[in-house]
């Protein structure tokens, strides 16, 4: 039987010290120690500590099992190797992005205001028509964060790989019909998708990935209606992650079957 473990935790890296203080002080786990002593002395330990971090990082509950905490502890593995004398610390934040970023991944600007979790801060980036729909769904491109964030390894790092192509050459290059409104939309939750009478309207592929959710964010389906009127697309996998909204369609390819 699986040891389901809920996390809610509130931590920072200027915080680390206090980060889940019951099992720090009880195991006497420290972050900073070397990658290779910890993950050899106190790799279970490690494992959901890391998972804590991540959580407080996104402000939200993970629910976990003993499956996505040995999968992580063997990324991180493979990452301490490469850096034998790194602390573990860093190789968390190496692992889940909070480091390096590509060099070609644009930043957000200076001014730019962060999206809201609210369903017409979604449906207003649809808002004008007359933009080219190309456009605005590149503008939905998740970053290797984004997904990490949402999915476990290696899951995450195939649709990483998926993402790039999808938001690539061909689609800033499509063109679709034009004007464009939005025709029906659902707003759930990554969690609550599972319970939800639209799992049963999308893409069947959603049902195979409804328990490889690490966050519990709201997610969303919108519907883009073009000129004819047998004429449509819908976005399955809307999510608002990391204080923006990103779409990551069809996740379950990033399954290893």
């Amino acid at each position: 039987m699986k040891n389901k473990l809920l996390l809610t935790l509130a931590c920072s890296a200027m915080a680390l010290s206090i980060v889940q203080p019951a099992l720090s002080s009880e195991l006497n786990f420290n972050a900073e120690d070397s990658c290779t002593l910890i993950l050899k002395q106190q790799k279970q330990t490690a494992g959901v500590w890391a998972f804590g971090y991540l959580a407080g990082r996104v402000d939200s509950s993970l629910s976990l099992d003993d499956n996505q905490i040995n999968a992580l502890t063997s990324d991180l593995s493979d990452i301490c190797l490469q850096s034998s004398d790194a602390t573990f610390f860093a190789v968390v934040e190496q692992h889940f992005g909070f480091i390096t970023k590509p060099a070609d991944e644009p930043e957000m600007a200076a001014d730019a205001t962060p999206d809201s979790a609210d369903p017409q801060s979604l449906l207003d980036k649809f808002a004008d028509g007359e933009r080219a729909l190309s456009e605005v769904l590149i503008s939905f491109k998740p970053t290797p964060e984004d997904v990490r964030t949402v999915f476990p390894e290696p899951m995450a790092s195939n649709l990483i790989e998926m993402y790039e192509d999808m938001y690539g050459e061909r689609l800033a290059n499509e063109e679709f019909p034009s004007p464009y409104t939005v025709g029906s939309s659902n707003f759930t939750t990554t969690m609550g998708l599972a319970n939800d009478p639209i799992l049963e309207e999308i893409s069947g592929g959603f049902k195979r990935v409804t328990d490889k959710f690490l966050v519990d964010v709201p997610w969303a389906t919108v519907k883009i209606l073009f000129p004819s009127e047998d004429d449509s697309m819908s976005l399955h996998g809307m999510i608002f992650v990391n204080d923006r909204w990103v779409l990551m369609m069809r996740p379950w390819r990033g399954l290893d079957d």
